[in-house]
C-alpha cells in the first residue's frame, strides 16, 4: 500500500494509500478486540514508510508508501487508515506546516481487490457511496454518487472511483480502485502505470482550474477600463473643452493604456500555462481509455465539462483583454490627433495675428516715411 502527496511549487499535489485485501478476521469477543487494538497500537508505531520525492516545473508531489493494517477490510477503513497517516505526518515537528510551497491538494487513494465476473468487477455503487462519502445525506439526490470508470484496455480494467466533494471539516480527495482479485503480476503493474495517470491528470486538473479567479478579475479590470474609456470619451465630445481639460484626458487615457500592458503581462503567460495544463489533462484522458462505470457519474463527461468551459474563459478572457488594449490604444491616437489639430490651430492663430501686426508694423513705418517726406 502506498500514500501519494504533493505541494504546488510556488506551491500542490496528492497523497494517496493503496491497500491489500486481507485474508480474514481475528476472533470475536471483549478480549480478543483489546488484544487486536493492542496489536495494531504497536504495528502502526512501527509501521514502514517509504517516501517519494518528485520535482516538477509547476509543483513537487510526495509520495508514502505504507503497508494496510490487518483489520482494514473494507474501502472506509482504508481511508480512516489514510487520514491517521496523515494526522502522524502533520504531528512530526511541525514538517507537514514547513514543506515550502502552497499546499492545494490531499487525495487519499485506496485500492480493493474484489471478485470479477467477466471483464468486469463487481462492485454496489451504494456500497461505493457509503464508503467515499464521511457524511452523507439521507436523500436520494444523484449528485451524492461517486464519479467513476473503467480504465485500462487489458483484459481485466480496472475501476476508478472518486469523491469530489471534498471531505467535511477535512480537505481530503477520496479515491477508491477496484480490481480483480486474480489479476496477473503484469496486470497489476498496469493497474499502476494507470493510478499514476490518474494522480496526474488531477494534479494538472487543478493546475489548470486554478486561473479561474485570475479570470474573474481580469473581466472586472477590463470592465472598469472600458468604462473609463467612455468617460473619457463622451468627456472630450464638448465643443467647449479647453486645452487643459483635453491634455488631462490624455494622460487618463495613457494611464489606461499602461493598466492595460500590465495586465497583459502577467495574464497572457498564465493563460497560456493553463491552455497547457489544460491539454496534458485531455492527453491522459485518452490514454487512461476510460468506460463508463454503471451507477456512478461518467468521469470523463465530469473533468471535460467542467475543463473545457474553464479553457474557454481563459480565450474569452484573453480576447477581451485584447480588444480593450487595441480601444484604449486607438483611444489614445485620437485625443493625440484631437490635440495636435487644436495645437495647429493655435499655431495658424499665431501666423494670423502674426501677420496682421507684420502688416501693421510695415503700414506705420511707410506712414512715417511719408511724413518726414512731407517735411522735407
Amino acid at each position: 500500500a502506498r500514500v501519494r502527496g504533493g505541494r504546488k511549487r510556488s506551491a500542490g499535489g496528492t497523497l494517496w494509500t493503496s491497500k491489500a485485501d486481507p485474508e480474514g478476521e481475528g476472533a470475536g469477543g471483549e478480549e480478543a478486540n483489546e488484544d487486536r487494538e493492542k496489536q495494531k497500537k504497536l504495528y502502526m508505531s512501527n509501521v514502514p514508510v517509504r517516501i517519494r520525492y518528485q520535482q516538477f516545473t509547476e509543483f513537487t508531489s510526495y509520495t508514502f508508501e505504507i503497508p494496510a493494517l490487518e483489520d482494514s477490510n473494507t474501502l472506509k477503513a482504508g481511508f480512516k487508515q489514510g487520514e491517521a497517516l496523515i494526522e502522524y505526518l502533520k504531528a512530526i515537528d511541525n514538517w507537514w506546516n514547513e514543506i515550502p510551497g502552497e499546499l492545494f491538494l490531499v487525495g487519499i487513494v485506496n485500492s480493493k481487490a474484489v471478485e470479477a465476473k467477466g471483464k468486469n468487477v463487481l462492485y454496489d455503487p451504494l456500497e461505493l457511496q457509503d464508503d467515499l462519502y464521511s457524511i452523507r445525506s439521507d436523500s436520494s439526490y444523484p449528485g451524492d454518487s461517486p464519479t467513476g470508470c473503467f480504465v485500462g484496455q487489458q483484459e481485466k480494467p480496472m475501476g476508478i472511483f472518486v469523491n469530489y466533494a471534498l471531505q467535511p471539516f477535512t480537505d481530503y480527495l477520496y479515491v477508491a480502485v477496484l480490481y480483480d482479485r486474480d489479476a496477473t503480476f503484469v496486470e497489476k503493474q498496469q493497474y499502476s502505470r494507470q493510478i499514476q495517470r490518474f494522480l496526474e491528470l488531477e494534479e494538472y486538473r487543478l493546475l489548470c482550474l486554478s486561473a479561474s479567479a485570475i479570470a474573474k478579475y481580469l473581466f472586472i479590470a477590463i470592465e472598469s477600463i472600458n468604462e473609463e474609456i467612455l468617460e473619457v470619451l463622451n468627456c472630450f465630445k464638448r465643443s467647449d473643452l479647453k486645452f487643459a481639460e483635453r491634455k488631462e484626458a490624455l494622460e487618463r487615457i495613457i494611464d489606461l493604456q499602461n493598466r492595460s500592458e500590465t495586465l497583459g503581462i502577467g495574464v497572457r503567460d498564465r493563460f497560456g500555462a493553463s491552455e497547457a495544463y489544460g491539454n496534458v489533462v485531455f492527453r491522459r484522458l485518452d490514454r487512461m481509455y476510460c468506460t463508463p462505470a454503471p451507477g456512478t457519474q461518467n468521469f470523463q463527461g465530469f473533468v471535460r465539462k467542467r475543463l473545457e468551459p474553464a479553457l474557454r474563459t481563459y480565450q474569452s478572457a484573453g480576447e477581451r483583454l485584447d480588444e480593450t488594449t487595441d480601444a484604449v490604444a486607438r483611444a489614445s491616437n485620437l485625443l493625440r490627433c484631437q490635440i495636435d489639430l487644436d495645437v495647429q490651430q493655435q499655431n495658424d492663430n499665431l501666423l494670423i495675428i502674426g501677420t496682421v501686426l507684420s502688416l501693421s508694423s510695415f503700414s506705420l513705418a511707410i506712414i512715417q516715411f511719408l511724413e518726414k517726406v512731407d517735411v522735407l
